[in-house]
């Protein structure tokens, strides 16, 4: 419970700093205008979408490279800020305790997803993990805290598999658009959670399928 907290505080530091990273700001701007909703985001007064403060917030989580690092991942700045877009939007009383469960569980989803696929998307395909692994991970949390039952909370796992995209590693070297990767993780499982409290259904065998598992 004490790590829990201490990368909720770290990662709330890297959000913070954030704000002071320019085109990190510029890309937040543009993103939370497009959402209405009750989700906060620091730094801006007015409220947003659940999607738009994932995103948002995990672009600044990653926007100089401070966040926590899990095997081949930034699982903080994916895991997080869909928690806290989570919290913001839902509508049940949410302990401390099970906050800091909710992004245990993230975590944990999102770093053994990524000890078994290894570094070859990375290595040998040249895409960024985070985008992908932390949709998986983001969906995890977000379902949680907006009270999914099982059966839904399945469907925006694999939900979140489908949607889930990665950015092209050799070209995002020294540009802009890498600190938004972590952002899209976190808003694809923010996303796919609500589309499966929606109904939305995908197939629950996304990752052991033999032909085309993730």
């Amino acid at each position: 419970e004490s790590k829990a907290a201490q990368r909720l505080l770290d990662n709330i530091g890297c959000i913070l700093f954030g704000l002071n990273v320019v085109p990190a700001l510029n890309t937040v701007q543009v993103e939370h205008e497009m959402g209405v909703g009750r989700c906060s985001v620091v730094g801006f007064k007015s409220p947003t979408s659940p999607t738009a403060a994932a995103f948002a917030l995990g672009t600044l989580a990653q926007s100089f490279e401070l966040n926590d690092l899990g095997v081949y991942v930034h699982p903080g700045a994916c895991v997080i800020p869909a928690a806290l877009a989570a919290l913001d939007h839902g509508n049940n009383p949410i302990s401390g305790q099970f906050f800091l469960a909710s992004i245990v569980a993230g975590y944990e989803v999102m770093i053994r997803l990524s000890e078994c696929v290894g570094p070859s998307p990375e290595l040998d395909v040249g895409w960024h993990t985070p985008s992908f692994h932390g949709a998986i991970g983001a969906s995890v949390t977000a379902g949680m805290l907006l009270d999914l039952d099982a059966a839904t909370l399945a469907q925006g796992i694999v939900i979140a598999a489908d949607l889930a995209g990665g950015g092209l590693m050799l070209a995002r070297f020294g540009t802009d658009v890498k600190r938004m990767h972590c952002g899209r993780g976190a808003q694809t499982g923010v996303f796919a959670v609500l589309m499966a409290m929606n109904g939305m259904k995908s197939r629950l065998d996304t990752f052991e399928n033999e032909t085309w598992g993730y």
